[in-house]
């Protein structure tokens, strides 16, 4: 299982390489971090890293990570802080690199506005009055269901049986190839 900071490091890294680069501030990084691992969870079924995350008033917030980056507020990370040289397997790296694909390009009020509307800081927030400060857990079954549902909804939206695709991906980490069918007209995909 690899480290939240060795996580946070290649994210910041990725920002660094990312055209028109521009450094994220600590608000993204906490954001990225969930996001990273709700698709580890909805993908392989466990973390990628260890380490509480709460549901903090302004979004979820991975708390061991937080005092290493606290001091630049809302200041851009310097990117002497960033690595590519962490202990990451070639998939922790794919997972982390596909989640910056995906949510690298918000801001952190867009990032905040995304994850605060999600059902796992909603549910580990309910019956807090808003505002008020919180340590209470995000738990991984509440974000594993979350990420399962997103990605079985996107499944659908572009015609893939989402048992099909959780059964290529388990041939393709046998090292077995199987074809996914697509809806006619788009091909097929090697899993």
């Amino acid at each position: 299982m690899a480290s939240a900071e060795a996580v946070a490091r290649y994210l910041l890294h990725l920002a660094g390489q990312a055209e028109g680069a521009c450094p994220i501030t600590h608000m993204q990084l906490q954001k990225l971090m969930y996001y990273v691992q709700g698709w580890a969870l909805a993908t392989h079924g466990k973390p990628l890293f260890a380490g509480r995350i709460e549901a903090w008033e302004h979004g979820p917030v991975v708390r061991a990570l937080y005092p290493k980056f606290a001091d630049y507020k809302n200041k851009p990370i310097p990117e002497g802080q960033a690595s590519a040289a962490v202990r990451l397997t070639d998939a922790e790296r794919a997972l982390i690199e596909s989640v910056w694909t995906r949510y690298g390009q918000y801001s952190a009020p867009r990032l905040r506005a995304m994850t605060d509307a999600e059902a796992p800081w909603r549910e580990a927030r309910a019956g807090l009055p808003e505002g008020q400060r919180s340590d209470a857990l995000v738990s991984e079954e509440s974000m594993r269901r979350y990420f399962v549902g997103l990605q079985q909804e996107h499944c659908r939206r572009i015609g893939i049986e989402p048992r099909a695709l959780a059964q290529s991906i388990r041939h393709a980490r046998e090292g077995r190839v199987t074809e996914l069918e697509l809806p006619r007209g788009r091909g097929r995909v090697a899993g």
